[in-house]
């Protein structure tokens, strides 16, 4: 896979769901969330590690917009980090650690869970997108 870049490209990513503390999968109203233009995301590489910092705006299917600062850290060949799945779905591969931790804002009433919870994220990409698989610290 290659490296992240930095620069304002489509790091969005908010794929299938968001899981929320108390339910085992919750989403944005049944629905990935669209992204909204603008943003961006840079990276510091230091060694073989990147680290992160994306920030993007995404609006719900009910209008609502949701700004979300994406900090974390990439890099390969890390014989620790094995493959994870979430079902069928692989959301990590093996050998590389790929890891956020993002920080959702809206005023929106039924998205206020997000601003409220703590996140972790599994990210995976390719040539022109990423994907990340967000979960609740509960």
């Amino acid at each position: 896979m290659p490296a992240p870049r930095g620069g304002a490209s489509d790091s969005t990513g908010a794929s299938a769901g968001i899981p929320a503390p108390a339910t085992p999968r919750r989403h944005l109203h049944g629905t990935a969330p669209s992204r909204i233009a603008g943003g961006g995301d840079w990276c510091d590489k230091r060694g073989d590690v990147y680290q992160l910092d994306a920030r993007y705006l995404l609006q719900a299917d009910d209008g609502a917009v949701i700004d979300i600062t994406n900090r974390g850290y990439y890099h390969e060949e890390d014989p620790t980090a094995p493959a994870q799945h979430d079902g069928a779905l692989q959301v990590s591969e093996t050998g590389v650690y790929y890891r956020t931790s993002p920080v959702f804002r809206t005023d929106a009433p039924a998205h206020l869970w997000l601003a409220r919870t703590v996140f972790i994220g599994l990210a995976r990409g390719n040539d022109s997108e990423v994907a990340i698989r967000f979960y609740s610290v509960t």
